[in-house]
């Protein structure tokens, strides 16, 4: 799976709804982080030690606003450019300079690695919205369902309460459900 978004980021994006879950992602976004550099060494391109430098803390600013953005609610097809352009814009008051900072935004296999990791992140982000939606309408379900009970237990016992007056079979449906 994770293939896919370093061979294809821009396949990988997708669409709908994506929340900020910083639980999942904090050891998804180190593993990621760490798995993007030692790919690029294995395909021949290894950072230099600047590269890597700034890549360390593009990454530690891209957590800081993750963190900061904990439960939002993004558009997975826009959560990546909004992603690229809030690092840029926290990159530009530190160390990074603009130069660093747009061999990750140029036509460069360095842009693709920085490309691949947004994409991871909205990905797994649209996941956690996509699960939480699902768990939402199974509680929806459940609840209906019970509902659906309550009332059908209640009917039952005011049908035993009209069969046999004294006993109150009613309020004791009403007690249980509470």
């Amino acid at each position: 799976m994770a293939g896919d978004y370093l061979s294809s980021p821009a396949a990988a994006i997708q669409e709908g709804a994506a929340v900020v879950v910083t639980r999942v992602l904090n050891t998804r976004v180190i593993a990621i982080a760490n798995l993007i550099p030692a790919l690029a060494f294995a395909d021949g391109r290894p950072y230099t030690d600047k590269q890597q430098a700034d890549w360390n803390a593009m990454v530690g600013t891209f957590w800081a606003i993750l963190v900061s953005q904990r439960g939002q609610v993004h558009d997975a097809s826009q959560m990546v450019g909004q992603l690229r352009q809030e690092v840029r814009d926290h990159l530009q008051n530190s160390n990074i300079d603009a130069v660093s900072f747009d061999r990750y935004n140029a036509d460069s296999s360095l842009a693709a690695d920085l490309e691949s990791m947004l994409s991871y992140v909205t990905s797994v982000c649209a996941q956690q919205h996509a699960d939480r939606e699902k768990v939402k309408a199974t509680l929806r379900e459940r609840r209906s369902f019970a509902r659906r009970v309550t009332a059908s237990a209640r009917q039952r016992a005011n049908a035993m309460d009209t069969a046999f007056p004294g006993a109150d079979m009613a309020g004791y449906v009403k007690r249980a459900f509470r």
